[in-house]
């Protein structure tokens, strides 16, 4: 397995859900929404939206959960396991 490191810049569009393990370690999911924007050959404004679900564990999750807001813009950087 291969990890690489990716950064998401969008809006938080699902309110932060946080739950604890059966061993007490903090989790807690999102999704972003992130858009793009351009011109087509037409000259008519193009855009695409992409979401991401993100999980987030431990020291991490609970700073997400003190906080990420609901449509508020937020940043994810970590690794991406493929």
């Amino acid at each position: 397995m291969s990890e690489a490191v990716i950064t998401v810049v969008g809006n938080v569009v699902h309110h932060v859900e946080n739950r604890n393990t059966n061993s007490g370690a903090k989790v807690c999911k999102f999704s972003v929404a992130s858009s793009k924007s351009w011109k087509g050959e037409n000259g008519w404004e193009q855009s695409e939206t992409s979401y991401f679900d993100v999980e987030c564990w431990g020291k991490l999750a609970e700073n997400v959960n003190n906080t990420c807001l609901l449509y508020t813009s937020d940043a994810a950087d970590d690794s991406l396991r493929v």
